[in-house]
């Protein structure tokens, strides 16, 4: 279920302090991924594809640091309230 192109863009209101939550369900062969911002209901989305020879064993969630004008941003503190 990774994007296809090399930069993936997911809404364009994204800003610090936004809860973001996201899951990975399997059904058969069906997987459905799952991003929710609870801030902003227009960066959510969802997308359901099949593998029928996938290993049902993992998942795995890759952070990169944002860049922009300024150079590379610090990431986020992504463990805050858990």
């Amino acid at each position: 279920m990774y994007p296809s192109n090399a930069i993936q863009v997911v809404g364009q209101t994204l800003r610090p302090g936004d809860k973001i939550t996201a899951s990975v369900v399997r059904s058969g062969a069906s997987y459905t991924l799952k991003v929710t911002d609870a801030s902003r209901s227009g960066d959510s989305f969802s997308t359901t594809q099949s593998c029928s020879g996938c290993a049902n064993s993992s998942a795995e969630w890759i952070a990169e640091a944002p860049s922009g004008s300024a150079g590379v941003y610090p990431l986020s503190d992504s463990t805050a309230g858990a």
